[in-house]
C-alpha cells in the first residue's frame, strides 16, 4: 500500500503506528469474514484512496491466509487449545464439587446447589477443545510432512 508520507505525521513512530493500526483493523475484519469491498469502503472514509486501499486489502489477505498455515499459528492453535480443555476440566469439576458439597450438607432436607451450567460449560470446553486441538494437530504434522 502506498500512503503518502505527507498525509501522515512527520514523526516515523506515528507513520508506523498509523500502518500497524490500519494493518490490525483490515485484518480484523477478514477475521470477520467482511467482504474485502466493505473493507475497502471502510479505509476510504479514513482517508485512503481506493487504488491503495484495494492492493492492500488483497496482500493482507494473502498474508493472513499463509500465517495461518504456517507451523507458528498451527502450533499456537494447539496450544490454544489445551488450555481450553484444562479450563473446560476447571469448570466441570467445580461444578461437580459444588453440586457434591452442598448435597452432603443438605443430607437433613435442606436445600442444595445443582451447578449444572458449570459443569455443562465445561463439557462443551472440553469438547471444543478436543476438537480444534486434533484440528489443527493433525494439519501441523501434514505440514511438516517432507515432500
Amino acid at each position: 500500500m502506498m500512503i503518502d508520507k505527507q498525509e501522515i505525521p512527520a514523526d516515523p513512530v506515528d507513520y508506523d503506528e498509523a500502518l500497524k493500526a490500519i494493518t490490525a483493523a483490515v485484518v480484523e475484519q477478514l477475521e470477520k469474514k467482511k467482504k474485502k469491498r466493505r473493507i475497502v469502503k471502510f479505509l476510504m472514509k479514513r482517508g485512503i484512496e481506493e487504488s491503495e486501499a484495494f492492493p492492500f486489502v488483497e496482500q493482507t489477505e494473502r498474508l493472513l491466509i499463509e500465517y495461518k498455515s504456517s507451523p507458528e499459528y498451527l502450533k499456537e492453535m494447539v496450544k490454544k487449545n489445551s488450555k481450553k480443555i484444562i479450563t473446560g476440566i476447571i469448570w466441570a469439576v467445580l461444578g461437580t464439587a459444588v453440586t457434591v458439597i452442598t448435597y452432603v450438607g443438605s443430607s437433613e432436607g435442606g436445600t442444595y446447589v445443582v451447578a449444572w451450567g458449570a459443569v455443562l460449560f465445561g463439557v462443551i470446553d472440553i469438547i471444543a477443545g478436543l476438537i480444534g486441538k486434533t484440528k489443527y494437530k493433525r494439519a501441523l504434522e501434514d505440514s511438516q510432512v517432507p515432500d
